[in-house]
């Protein structure tokens, strides 16, 4: 979960460095059409980031008895049984 606890930050970070040179921070960059495709690019990114990693996760531990544990590297075939 380290992992996945960086990209979090590494990607979420990026919103308020946005904001802050954003109109509605200090207007560094005052363009709305510029504002909203880069808000729109940080959503889609963070979020599509978050989804595909959480389902990386999900797959390493399928079958596992606990999550405390680090999963086992299985095979496709065995996973899949």
């Amino acid at each position: 979960y380290k992992h996945f606890c960086m990209k979090i930050v590494l990607t979420w970070v990026l919103f308020p460095s946005w904001w802050l040179v954003s109109n509605e921070g200090l207007g560094v960059v005052r363009d709305k059409s510029t504002n909203l495709l880069v808000t729109a690019a940080l959503n889609i990114t963070a979020k599509g980031i978050y989804v595909l990693y959480m389902q990386v996760i999900h797959d390493q531990y399928i079958g596992s008895e606990s999550l405390l544990e680090h999963p086992t590297h299985r095979d496709a075939a065995e996973r899949d049984a």
